[in-house]
């Protein structure tokens, strides 16, 4: 039982940091996907930051926490 939710968090945490990975790479498209859209580069420069260190924060947890 202990594996197999250790497998799981692995696994969240793996889309959890391809998440903000696309976040951080490219803000606009990633934020299509949320619904999110900013026609100003300080949108896109809140919305990389603020969701790339979300989602990045979230997968070292779940990481740390399947280890």
């Amino acid at each position: 039982m202990h594996f197999i939710l250790a497998a799981l968090l692995a696994l969240g945490a793996l889309l959890d940091l391809a998440l903000g990975a696309s976040f951080f790479v490219d803000p606009a498209t990633a934020g299509i996907d949320f619904g999110l859209q900013s026609p100003t580069p300080m949108g896109l420069s809140a919305m990389r930051g603020d969701f790339a260190a979300f989602f990045w924060v979230a997968a070292i947890s779940m990481g740390i926490g399947a280890w």
